[in-house]
């Protein structure tokens, strides 16, 4: 029987310890895929193209796996390689014997 992929308006279905809960970011959305009982699903921030939450188990509730990623805000204004312009540009081939 092939898996079933499925967003989070579809998911709910009738048992409600599997259900999608609320995301916590505007901009996430859950995805999932259920095969054989086991159960996998991913809550997915559209804005800044990571997963938030990504879960998995089975049915019978033997094992449950869970791991959140929190964003934190950027710990550097500018990144490493826009502050070039104390170093002196080479060629490639100065570093080749």
């Amino acid at each position: 029987m092939p898996g079933r992929k499925y967003q989070a308006e579809h998911a709910a279905g009738d048992d409600q310890r599997h259900a999608y809960p609320a995301a916590p970011a505007p901009d996430a959305r859950w995805y999932g895929d259920e095969k054989n009982g086991i159960f996998q699903r991913v809550l997915w921030d559209e804005k800044k193209m990571i997963p938030l939450i990504a879960e998995t188990g089975d049915r019978a509730g033997t094992f449950f796996r869970r791991m959140e990623v929190k964003p934190q805000a950027a710990l550097a204004k500018h990144m490493p390689w826009e502050k070039l312009q104390g170093y002196a540009q080479k060629e490639y081939a100065d570093f080749l014997d």
